[in-house]
């Protein structure tokens, strides 16, 4: 889902809200919520990751080679 919601966030009706002459610390305010959208983007993916439960590691059981 944060892929879609990231394009969606990124479409050009919706970027096309924040262009004109405004600027934040000198800086457009259409760069400024591209760059805010991508930094979420970026936290979200790591929030997810941190959060998603670990994998269980089954150890091989070497013992089973080459019996098929």
């Amino acid at each position: 889902m944060l892929p879609i919601f990231g394009g969606l966030l990124i479409i050009p009706p919706l970027l096309t809200l924040f262009t004109g002459p405004h600027r934040i610390f000198g800086v457009p305010l259409d760069t400024a919520y591209l760059f805010t959208v991508w930094g979420l983007l970026i936290f979200g993916a790591a929030a997810t990751s941190w959060l998603m439960p670990r994998a269980d590691i089954v150890p091989r059981d070497d013992d089973m080679q080459g019996e098929l």
